[in-house]
């Protein structure tokens, strides 16, 4: 994840130097009109607070994580009022997640060590509300916080030599929380997502799970890290 963020700082430098050159030429600031809109695209990953697994009210060992990055993008409008905005947006979001633990053997004994890939396909509303710290003509600093609404319709399963897939539709709203820069039109969105306590899966739930697994559940807690750029006029 370090690197990831490592890539990211770079490029934001990049691109802020070469667009306040081309602030400078510009005609119209962001600053003089009442509503805004744009797009942006970027990356994400799931930031766990809590893991661990249990199999017949047992706590299994060796449960180990795996961060792995996802991407997201949507569209918004922003509605200014002096130095306060409201911004709703939709967005597509795309995040993964790997589970290792160590399942039970017949004897009781934890030793088959099984690897659990997750995908998570989500549509997302976010309705946030925010301030200007900075405003100058071509140049804004934000940060903002509201409600995520989520929609998950997808979210599937790569278990050894099993694929399965849940289409079951879930509900969930988030908190949000972040901070977004404009360099003229080029936008750049730093935002955390605080989720909901139990995000837990529970195989037994979950249709074409292979029956090895039914009396396995994931327990876990975890909040969304996401960085996006795009363009806002």
């Amino acid at each position: 994840m370090v690197k990831y963020l490592k890539y990211s700082i770079m490029l934001i430098c990049g691109l802020i130097y070469c667009c306040s050159i081309q602030a400078q030429r510009e005609l119209s600031p962001l600053t003089s009109k009442v509503v805004n809109w744009g797009v942006r695209v970027g990356i994400n990953a799931l930031d766990f607070i809590e893991v661990g697994a249990i199999q017949h009210d047992v706590e299994l060992g060796n449960v180990s994580y795996t961060n792995k990055v996802g991407f997201t993008g949507g569209a918004f409008f922003r509605v200014n009022l002096s130095n306060f905005f409201m911004q709703p947006e939709v967005a597509y979001n795309y995040t993964q997640e790997k589970f290792s633990f160590g399942r039970l053997t017949e004897a009781g004994t934890s030793s088959l060590q099984t690897d659990v890939n997750v995908h998570y396909r989500t549509l997302s509303i976010p309705v946030v509300a925010g301030c200007n710290i900075v405003k100058q003509d071509h140049y804004l600093l934000s940060v903002y916080l509201g409600p995520d609404f989520r929609y998950s319709y997808r979210t599937s399963f790569d278990l050894e030599s099993a694929h399965f897939v849940d289409k079951s539709p879930q509900y969930n709203i988030n908190a949000l929380i972040g901070f977004s820069l404009n360099v003229s039109h080029l936008f750049f969105d730093f935002r955390y997502e605080i989720n909901r306590p139990d995000t837990d899966i529970h195989f037994a739930d979950v249709a074409n799970a292979p029956e090895f697994i039914k009396d396995i559940s994931v327990k876990k807690n975890e909040n969304i890290l996401s960085f996006s750029c795009g363009f806002m006029f």
